[in-house]
């Protein structure tokens, strides 16, 4: 049994076993075993039930809270029970996640309801249990996810099993180097018949691409300067060692470098290296890496494979999946591209620990366009936990790349070459957020760019009647709470329209993919006057 934690909390809804559990767990480790509730009602000098009767729950809350402020600082190894409403406090889940490893129990609500019985001292059971246990479930699903590192079913499990499966894996994340954070690959289809790959999302994939292309023989890594010095001789040591001959080629950084230049140069320097038609390029980086080497590779030897490795979150979300490669003109953004699905995507998300604050945050205006998609599950799980999502926690992180990565998979499955309208809907944002972009010489990052659009196309459906003010108000208030702007100050109106009418969905008119009573569509036709008036809200324009 490898060291384990100094402190373990178990979170989870009444019902799950925490107690017993824990009481278990303690024993078998010999440490002491805390309910957190007992704290609180010694502290507060009467039983939880009457906290919550005579003083209510925001004062139950507030007594919970320094609670697990005292055990997060307890100077001996403890295993502590949660109260069930103790990970929606976002200090509590930063406190326990920081002070040790957080442990989720979870169980069907007919198990809960077959253990917790007549049971009439939970002040939040009321006078349907099914209906309280489910309506508790779906409020605090989100913060359970962001709380736990480790997630352990308890259904048709004597104490002893779970405490068993616990112990297992506490020993794998700490042998895995996680810190004790254990967090499950998962695996995306992209069904395209015989162009069909998998995008793989989780924690260590950079290291395990050699497995990948086991049957290939030569491989060419793209890449920027600064990424190759974090991930480079990994790759090459992973590549190298199944026997693949692979190096590294670097392009330059930023969208400057996104040209058809670069891409000549880098075709230069593959044919003199040797690449031939049936060898692999290897796109290791975020979204201009990817775009760049997406096209080189639909071109070069007019085709060669590729794998997407993409280390920005902007990338794993959503530019390095379904095979849309571009390149930059002077006159516009990716105006010179081709269609080029990859043969597999390898979405690391331990690569995310790296990028620069103001990078990562950008990347969550891309989530942001997905949660509005149409993905209410997503939407509701990052408005429930965005600190979270915003301090990266790991199993967070990767639930929203692979739920992202499932929502570009399926309508890329619609509509391969955007020839139905509907992969358009990808674009909710991007009309104005290019151009802010292209206008303002890319002071913006593309993430940014895109978030203000994402509010500008909700003002624009609002003065259109396509959605309630209330609406564009919420979505205004959710990249708020991402941290993104909502605002900019690129370009005057007429500027912006100009670019606007360039935008490949356009057919002549001012093009929009908006929000409307059938969900996100495009729209086209838009009076450039409401365009205009629209602008305002987001501070451009004027």
């Amino acid at each position: 049994m490898s060291d384990q934690p100094a402190r373990i909390f178990l979170v989870g809804l009444m019902g799950t076993g925490k107690s017993t559990v824990g009481a278990a767990l303690a024993a078998r480790l010999g440490r002491t075993f805390v309910d957190a509730d007992d704290i609180v009602a010694m502290n507060a000098g009467m039983s939880v039930r009457e906290v919550f009767a005579q003083h209510g729950e925001p004062t139950f809350r507030a007594l919970e809270r320094h609670a697990i402020a005292d055990l997060c600082a307890a100077p001996d190894p403890i295993v502590v029970g949660c109260g069930g409403g103790a990970v929606i406090d976002t200090e509590n889940r930063r406190s326990m996640r920081g002070a040790g490893t957080v442990v989720l129990l979870t169980a069907t609500t007919d198990t809960l309801l077959g253990r917790i019985g007549d049971d009439d001292t939970r002040p939040l059971l009321h006078a349907d249990p099914r209906a309280s246990l489910e309506r508790l479930a779906e409020t605090r699903e989100a913060a359970y996810e962001a709380a736990a590192h480790i997630t352990i079913p308890t259904d048709d499990r004597s104490a002893e099993d779970v405490v068993e499966a616990i112990i297992a894996a506490l020993d794998a994340g700490v042998e895995a180097g996680h810190d004790g954070t254990t967090v499950e690959v998962r695996r995306v289809r992209v069904a395209l018949g015989l162009r069909s790959y998998d995008i793989l999302v989780g924690p260590g994939g950079v290291t395990q691409l050699g497995a990948v292309l086991a049957e290939r023989t030569r491989a060419a890594v793209i890449t920027q300067a600064g990424i190759a010095e974090h991930y480079g001789d990994a790759v090459l040591t992973g590549l190298r060692a199944a026997g693949i001959t692979a190096e590294v080629f670097v392009m330059g950084d930023g969208e400057p470098a996104k040209t058809l230049q670069t891409v000549e140069d880098l075709a230069s320097e593959l044919a003199r290296w040797g690449l031939l038609r049936g060898d692999v390029i290897v796109a290791l980086g975020g979204g201009i890496v990817g775009d760049t080497a997406g096209y080189l590779a639909a071109s070069y030897y007019r085709g060669v494979d590729i794998v997407q490795v993409p280390t920005t979150l902007l990338a794993q979300v959503d530019a390095a999946i379904g095979g849309k490669t571009a390149v930059n003109l002077p006159e516009g953004k990716n105006l010179v591209g081709a269609f080029h699905q990859p043969i597999a995507v390898i979405a690391d998300t331990a690569t995310l620990a790296t990028l620069p604050a103001r990078e990562y945050r950008a990347g969550l205006g891309e989530v942001l366009k997905y949660a509005l998609l149409g993905d209410d599950a997503l939407l509701s799980l990052i408005e429930a936990v965005p600190d979270d999502l915003l301090e990266r926690n790991p199993a967070l992180l990767a639930e929203v790349v692979a739920r992202c990565a499932a929502i570009k998979a399926k309508i890329v499955e619609l509509d391969e070459y955007e020839r139905t309208g509907r992969r358009a809907t990808l674009n909710l944002g991007h009309t104005l957020g290019h151009a802010l972009e292209s206008v303002g010489n890319y002071d913006l990052l593309h993430g940014e760019a895109v978030a203000v659009g994402c509010v500008y196309a909700y003002e624009l459906a609002a003065r259109l009647g396509r959605v309630p003010e209330s609406e564009a108000a919420r979505v205004r208030q959710l990249a708020e709470r991402l941290d993104l702007p909502v605002t900019a100050a690129a370009g005057d109106a007429a500027e912006l329209v100009a670019f606007m009418r360039r935008d490949k969905k356009a057919a002549g008119g001012l093009t929009f993919v908006l929000p409307g009573p059938d969900g996100v569509t495009l729209v086209p036709d838009v009076p450039e006057e409401t365009v205009i008036a629209a602008m305002g809200a987001v501070g451009v324009g004027s």
